[in-house]
C-alpha cells in the first residue's frame, strides 16, 4: 500500500455569519500518497480554497475533522507548532503572484529570509547561492538579475516561477498545496509552470494538491481528481478515467463545459434535503431531491449518486 503523505478524515469548515454558520466543506475525507497530485476541482463556491486554507491551518473557517500530515493530526497543533510545519512539511502556491510577493522587497531578500527560517547560521554567501540554484532551478534565466529585482519589475510567469522557487527554497519535504498556479498566465507560460510542477513530482518524489477550475490544467499535472460541489465530494478517481468516461452527472455537465470552453452551468438557488446537484441535474430522480447518496466504490473509483446502486462496500466518504 501506498504511503499516505497526507490523511483528510471528515472534514468540515464553517464560516461564521449573522444568520448562522455557512458550511464551505461538508463531511470530505481523501488522501494523497507520496509522489502524487491530486486535483480538486469545481465551480468558483465549490469549497476548493477552503479546503487549501484548511490544510495549511490559514483563513477564518471553523475547521473539524482530522488532517493528518505524516500521520500527525495539524488541527491539533498550537499556532507555534503550526508555523515550524510551514515550509518544513507543507508550501504553498496561490493564485495571485503580486500578493504573495511583498512589493517592497527584492526577490532575493525575500527568499533570503524564507531559507533562514530552516537555518538561522546559514552565511549570507551560502544563502544567496541557494537562492539562486532554486531560481535557476524552476526554469529562470538570469537568475542574477531576477534575484536583485522587484517584483513589478518581472513577468507574471516569472513572478509565478518565483513562488515556485519560494515553496522549494522552504525546504518542504512532504506536500506542495497548488491553489491556481497557472491563473491569469498566458497558454505559453502556463505549459512551462505546469511541467515545471509535473517534474518536482517526478524528480523529487513531491506530493502535491492541486486546486483548479481548469480541467486542462489538470489533466497535464494530475494522477487523481476529487470534484467537489457545495462542498461535498461528488466523484473521486484517476484522471486518465476520468476524462476518458466520468461518472456523476455533475462532472460529466463540467467536462461537457470545458470542451465547450464555458466553464458555467445554469444555476439554481434551490436547496434540498437530497443531493446537493440534484437542483441542475437532467438525470435527477425523485429519491435525489429526497435523500443525499452514500459514495458507491465503482471499481477503483468513487461517485456519490443513487444511479449506482447499493454500495459494494464502505468507503471513507459513506455516510
Amino acid at each position: 500500500m501506498a504511503e499516505h503523505v497526507l490523511d483528510v478524515r471528515n472534514l468540515r469548515a464553517e464560516y461564521p455569519s449573522a444568520d448562522g454558520a455557512i458550511t464551505a466543506v461538508d463531511d470530505l475525507s481523501f488522501s494523497i500518497s507520496k509522489g502524487e497530485c491530486l486535483a480538486l476541482v469545481g465551480e468558483t463556491g465549490s469549497g476548493k480554497s477552503t479546503v487549501a486554507l484548511s490544510i495549511l491551518r490559514l483563513g477564518k473557517a471553523l475547521v473539524s475533522g482530522e488532517i493528518l500530515l505524516d500521520g500527525e493530526n495539524i488541527l491539533s497543533l498550537s499556532e507555534c507548532e503550526m508555523q515550524r510545519i510551514r515550509g518544513r512539511k507543507i508550501s504553498a502556491i496561490f493564485q495571485d503572484s503580486m500578493s504573495g510577493l511583498n512589493p517592497v522587497i527584492t526577490i532575493g531578500h525575500q527568499m533570503a529570509a524564507v531559507i533562514r527560517l530552516g537555518n538561522k547560521e546559514a552565511r549570507r554567501q551560502e544563502v544567496k547561492e541557494k537562492c539562486l540554484s532554486f531560481l535557476s532551478s524552476v526554469g529562470l534565466d538570469d537568475v542574477n538579475r531576477v534575484y536583485s529585482s522587484y517584483p513589478h519589475e518581472l513577468s507574471g510567469g516569472m513572478r509565478q516561477r518565483v513562488m515556485i522557487a519560494m515553496a522549494l527554497s522552504a525546504g518542504s519535504q512532504s506536500l506542495l498545496v497548488a491553489d491556481e498556479p497557472t491563473t491569469a498566465l498566458d497558454a505559453t507560460v502556463q505549459k512551462g509552470v505546469l511541467a515545471l510542477l509535473r517534474d518536482l513530482i517526478d524528480e523529487k518524489g513531491m506530493s502535491m494538491l492541486l486546486i483548479s477550475h481548469d480541467l486542462g490544467t489538470v489533466a497535464a499535472v494530475a494522477d487523481r481528481v476529487l470534484v467537489l460541489y457545495g462542498g461535498v465530494a461528488m466523484e473521486e478517481g484517476d484522471i486518465s478515467l476520468f476524462l476518458a468516461s466520468s461518472l456523476h452527472p455533475y462532472s460529466k455537465a463540467l467536462l461537457k463545459a470545458a470542451r465547450e470552453d464555458l466553464f458555467s452551468l445554469p444555476v439554481s438557488e434551490e436547496t434540498v434535503p437530497g443531493c446537493r446537484f440534484a437542483p441542475r441535474c437532467d438525470e435527477a430522480e425523485e429519491r435525489c431531491f429526497l435523500s443525499c447518496p452514500p459514495i458507491y466504490n465503482v471499481g477503483e473509483r468513487k461517485v456519490r449518486c443513487w444511479k449506482y446502486g447499493a454500495c459494494d462496500g464502505c468507503s471513507s466518504f459513506c455516510q
